[in-house]
């Protein structure tokens, strides 16, 4: 099986490749820069230039390719959203994907598989209820960024490509930009909840998420649409404090609404201040089963001390 990764130097690629390589599978990534990654890869995983505005250098390998992954896309988090900013997350997205659309019109033959990366951002908030796929879209600007992007790629789903929207929770990994700002915050003895802890906070395993890539693509369910998340979210105040207890630290010290307002502008309002407890009922009744459904055996897997 051959699998092309649109983002591949990002965190999650870097997860789904190694697996792919484990599973036995040829791994093709688009990357900006395709030596640097070729020789991390120690030649093992093939890259081709990715370039704004012109497919030429991969679009050759549309034709033996069996899934197409798009996880292009800046990070969400870390910066204030300027107008500039916004600009450069809305472009990498969707301009992204309507280049891709492109690629997939102009090759004769077409992957059977296409998934398309978005973000449980896309849901209009709902505090304190349970949200499945069939919830309605937000109106801010991060829903209508995901919904955008969701669309940018609409096109490719054709009848033999099969195409998955995969709307991502929030990845606990030890790499993730999440774990390392809370693994600082607590070891530092100043853990707490962000605002009032009262907004939902939606997480995912980073091996759950690795696995259903390798569920849908071997078991290849209906098309459409899914949350990857675990199916218990909880509360940002409950996250916080069972991490305190993981970690042995104190989840006391919260952060003040107004500082996160202050720092971050925009982006807190609507993705550090906000959020919702998504549930993924699309996945559990495909059957898929998850191997970390409940956060603390999640986040002694990834603060675990050997880490």
């Amino acid at each position: 099986m051959k699998i092309l990764i649109a983002g591949a130097s990002g965190l999650i690629g870097s997860y789904l490749i190694d697996n792919f390589l484990k599973n036995g599978f040829e791994v093709v990534g688009l990357s900006r820069n395709p030596q640097k990654y070729e020789n991390r890869y120690m030649g093992k995983v093939r890259f081709k230039k990715w370039q704004e505005n012109d497919y030429s250098d991969w679009l050759s390998e549309l034709a033996d390719t069996d899934v197409f992954i798009n996880l292009i896309g800046e990070m969400i988090a870390g910066k204030r959203w300027s107008p500039e900013r916004k600009k450069i997350l809305y472009n990498s997205r969707v301009l992204s994907g309507k280049l891709i659309s492109e690629a997939f019109m102009a090759s004769p033959v077409k992957p059977a598989i296409f998934i398309q990366t978005s973000a449980i951002g896309i849901y209009a908030a709902n505090p304190g209820n349970i949200l499945d796929e069939s919830a309605p879209a937000g109106s801010n600007f991060l829903s209508k960024l995901c919904i955008d992007w969701e669309k940018s790629t609409e096109s490719v789903e054709i009848e033999t490509t099969r195409r998955y929207v995969f709307r991502i929770g929030n990845v606990l990994a030890r790499e993730s930009f999440l774990v390392r700002m809370f693994k600082l915050q607590f070891r530092l003895f100043a853990g707490g909840h962000l605002g009032n802890g009262k907004q939902g906070f939606s997480w995912i395993h980073v091996d759950d998420l690795v696995n259903i890539y390798n569920f849908v693509i071997s078991h290849t369910p209906s098309s459409g649409k899914y949350n990857l998340t675990a199916p218990n979210p909880v509360s940002m105040k409950d996250f916080c404090k069972t991490l305190g207890k993981i970690l042995h630290r104190p989840s006391w010290l919260p952060v003040p609404a107004f500082m996160l307002k202050l720092l971050f502008g925009e982006l807190a309002d609507e993705a550090i201040l906000a959020g919702d407890l998504i549930k993924p009922e699309a996945l559990l009744n495909k059957g898929f089963e998850f191997n970390y459904p409940q956060l603390k055996l999640a986040l002694h897997s990834v603060f675990s001390a050997k880490n």
